[in-house]
């Protein structure tokens, strides 16, 4: 068996692990449009209050003040500062956190579910966050095998 063949074969058992481990996890539910809307949210509230900018700007996870927040895709964002606000407000579509705020490794798998917003990852300057600590190292682990584009795929087809 070929190399690209055996790796084939294990990505494909990795997909499927990964779906039995998500259809586990709570709130989790098949990839489709206006399922929970464009935006994961709790009651209006997204990323749970943590600041978007500050995962970029500051390296973490912070929460935001309920007092500095504006409105973004029809849902609340919190910041840690007026800074943090006023660049969001510029190109909220560079902090705010791909896939609407659902935990990356579901999407990938055509799933969608909620997140820790503890539990995040910057690739290609971007903000993915993951429902668990496991979620996040197999798609971290994944980066190399399309793990990205099959999340871009699958969130632009729901």
């Amino acid at each position: 068996m070929s190399r690209r063949a055996r790796l084939s074969l294990a990505f494909g058992a990795l997909v499927v692990a990964g779906g039995l481990f998500f259809a586990a996890a709570n709130k989790v539910a098949p990839l489709s449009w206006g399922l929970w809307g464009d935006v994961n949210q709790d009651e209006g509230l997204a990323l749970k209050g943590f600041d978007p900018v500050a995962y970029h700007t500051e390296k973490g996870a912070r929460p935001g003040d309920a007092v500095i927040s504006a409105r973004w895709a029809g849902v609340e964002w919190r910041f840690v500062s007026a800074v943090n606000k006023q660049l969001f407000e510029a190109d909220a579509e560079a902090y705010a956190p791909r896939y609407g705020g659902f935990c990356a490794s579901a999407i990938a798998e055509g799933l969608t579910a909620d997140i820790d917003p503890e539990i995040w990852h910057r690739a290609e300057g971007r903000l993915y966050v993951f429902n668990n600590q496991g979620a996040k190292d197999s798609w971290v682990d994944a980066l190399g095998a399309g793990v990205i584009q099959r999340g871009d795929d699958n969130w632009e087809f729901r």
